[in-house]
C-alpha cells in the first residue's frame, strides 16, 4: 500500500490545502451530523449540535496540540525542550503534532459546560458523541495514510505500507537495516476497520434501546 495522492491537494502561492485537513473537515461533518440525527430522535434540536460545534471544535484542537506538546512529544531539547525555547512554535499545528487524548478531554469539558450554559440534557449528547464519533475516526485515520502517519513495525503481509524515508521514525530510518522493500503494519488501517465496527455495534444499540 502507498499513498496514490500528494498531501498537498492544491497550492496557489503561499496557500495550500492538504488532503489532511479536508479528510478531516470531512469526517467532522459527517460525524456532527449522525450526531444532530441522534439528538433529534430523543426530542433536541438538530440545530444544537451545529450551534455547539465550534464551542466544542476550537477547545479540544487547543486540547489536542498541549497534550502533543506537553506530554507525547519527547523529552529533551527536540521535543518538549524545543518548545520551551520555542513557544511560538506551540500554537504553529501546521507543523503537525497532535493527540486525539487532549481533544477529549478538553473537547468534553467544552461539551459539558455548553450544555450547563445551554440547560441541555448533557447525557443525551454524550449519547451523540458515542455514536458519532468512531465514524469520525474512522474517516479521519485515511488522512494519516495520505500522509505516512499511523504504521507499525515492520510486516511481511500483502496490505504492509510501504513508508518513505522522510515519514520513518527511528530505528526505521536506517535504510541499511530497513531498505525501501520494507513494508510497514498499517495501523491507520486496523483503527479505521476497528471504528466502523464500533460504530456499527453502538448504531444497533442505539436503534434498539
Amino acid at each position: 500500500m502507498y499513498p496514490p495522492l500528494s498531501p498537498i491537494l492544491f497550492q496557489v502561492g503561499p496557500f495550500s490545502l492538504h488532503w489532511y485537513g479536508l479528510i478531516m473537515v470531512v469526517a467532522i461533518v459527517i460525524a456532527a451530523w449522525i450526531a444532530s440525527r441522534y439528538v433529534t430522535r430523543h426530542g433536541q434540536e438538530s440545530n444544537t449540535i451545529w450551534d455547539m460545534l465550534l464551542w466544542v471544535l476550537i477547545p479540544a484542537l487547543i486540547g489536542e496540540r498541549l497534550y502533543y506538546v506537553f506530554i507525547q512529544s519527547p523529552r529533551g531539547p527536540n521535543g518538549l525542550g524545543h518548545y520551551l525555547a520555542n513557544p511560538i512554535e506551540i500554537v504553529e499545528i501546521w507543523r503537525g503534532g497532535l493527540h486525539i487524548y487532549g481533544a477529549f478531554i478538553f473537547g468534553g469539558i467544552a461539551l459539558a459546560l455548553y450544555a450547563s450554559w445551554k440547560k441541555l440534557p448533557l447525557l443525551i449528547f454524550l449519547d451523540a458523541v458515542a455514536l458519532a464519533l468512531p465514524l469520525g475516526q474512522a474517516i479521519g485515520r485515511w488522512a494519516n495514510f495520505i500522509n505516512q502517519e499511523l504504521y507499525g513495525p515492520p510486516t511481511t503481509l500483502p496490505w504492509g505500507l510501504r513508508i518513505d524515508n522522510t515519514h520513518r521514525i527511528p530505528p526505521y530510518t536506517d535504510m541499511t537495516r530497513y531498505p525501501e522493500s520494507v513494508r510497514f503494519q498499517p495501523l491507520f488501517l486496523y483503527e479505521s476497520v476497528a471504528n466502523v465496527l464500533g460504530f456499527v455495534l453502538i448504531f444497533w444499540i442505539a436503534r434498539r434501546f
